[in-house]
């Protein structure tokens, strides 16, 4: 079957369509990025979705995650360029309520906002990191991110700093949509079997990518030698990261996404082993939501987009994390505190998240208004 018929076929009675340009592979990370997350709520929906991936995978381990649809179209973004996977993509920015969603401002994805706004189809740019840092090393040009800008109806960010980042530059309404944890994942209701390779013992949790330079190592040195009793776990992608950690540290590798409930019911606490800067002042890390939606409290440095979060205990330095470690290791999560743990959560679905974004684009459709001529040239200009 051409890329046209799969998407002809994926088109034929859905929902919606939605193509969304994402950093990564949808299996990637173990499935569990924001751009996945999603997609999979879209396709919950009986939206057809063309997920084109800017990159490819970034893990040394293949645990052989497939997302099987009919509705599911994934492409690289190379693919999308000419051929039969052009013609799926213009097939389906001219469906009916069509709409994009940008993760990344690149030129390559300029023909796909254009062709967008020639079929009358919402373009979305959707700011999930600070990419004029070594998250954007290699690709980011802010020439093209300013054209993203232009051509894009609406606005939205993750982050709070990221959402004054958008405002200072183009003058526009931008929308605060942060991350959000899946709840048909993420449950404290059941049994959870404890995996064998997780030691018994109290235990501190981080999940996540290691290999950035925003993971604070000496921190986890330090923190670990003082605290020898208590086990810290690290779930992720291990390369060399964290050499010459003490005994009591055990990197367990990459997980699926959904092997996490299992881990994080029997962790003690959850850790966010961050250093604080701008990247992570940027970030809406989506680990605390799933680690809060499983009931553990969070050690963080005082990142502003976790503020107001119940659970997570903001620290500063070693003597902050070391003393928010020993008092979740000897008292249990307070019964006032686990409440608003559980009604924060109820709020914090990937469902909602979607319709947020939903609103947006059926506001933007309902007033198709374009961005003033003053606005374009701020953005164009950079101001």
């Amino acid at each position: 079957m051409s890329g046209l018929e799969r998407a002809t076929a994926a088109l034929d009675g859905a929902a919606g369509a939605v193509v969304i340009l994402s950093p990564n592979p949808m299996h990637d990370t173990g499935g569990g990025q924001r751009s996945a997350q999603l997609a999979s709520e879209f396709l919950a929906r009986g939206f057809a979705v063309l997920f084109v991936s800017h990159g490819q995978v970034t893990e040394t381990v293949d645990l052989g995650l497939a997302f099987s649809t009919p509705r599911l179209l994934e492409h690289g973004l190379h693919d999308i360029s000419h051929g039969e996977g052009k013609k799926a993509m213009r097939a389906f920015v001219a469906h009916a309520g069509a709409f994009v969603i940008t993760q990344l401002p690149v030129a390559d994805w300029l023909p796909v906002l254009s062709e967008a706004h020639r079929q009358g189809a919402i373009r979305v740019y959707d700011l999930i990191d600070e990419w004029d840092s070594e998250l954007g090393y290699g690709w980011y040009r802010r020439r093209a991110e300013r054209r993203v800008l232009v051509q894009s109806d609406v606005l939205v960010a993750t982050a709070p700093s990221l959402a004054r980042y958008l405002e200072r530059r183009t003058r526009r309404e931008v929308s605060l949509i942060p991350n959000a944890y899946n709840g048909r994942v993420f449950s404290r209701v059941g049994a959870h079997e404890r995996p064998v390779d997780l030691l018994p013992g109290p235990t501190a949790m981080y999940v996540g990518s290691l290999w950035g330079g925003w993971m604070d190592w000496e921190l986890l040195d330090a923190l670990s030698r003082a605290l020898p009793e208590v086990n810290f776990v690290f779930i992720g992608d291990h390369r060399a990261e964290g050499k010459g950690l003490p005994a009591n540290c055990r990197f367990l590798g990459l997980k699926a996404q959904t092997e996490l409930p299992r881990y994080l019911a029997h962790a003690t606490v959850a850790l966010l082993p961050w250093k604080d800067n701008a990247v992570t002042q940027a970030t809406s890390p989506l680990k605390v939501y799933e680690y809060v939606a499983m009931g553990l409290r969070v050690v963080a440095p005082p990142l502003e987009p976790l503020a107001g979060i119940p659970g997570v205990v903001p620290c500063v330095g070693l003597p902050d994390f070391e003393q928010a470690i020993r008092e979740a290791v000897g008292v249990s999560v307070p019964p006032e505190l686990r409440q608003r743990m559980i009604d924060f959560t109820a709020q914090q679905s990937w469902a909602r998240r979607v319709d947020a974004l939903l609103d947006l684009v059926n506001t933007a459709r309902s007033s198709r208004t374009e961005p003033t001529l003053l606005s374009r040239i701020r953005a164009t200009l950079g101001w």
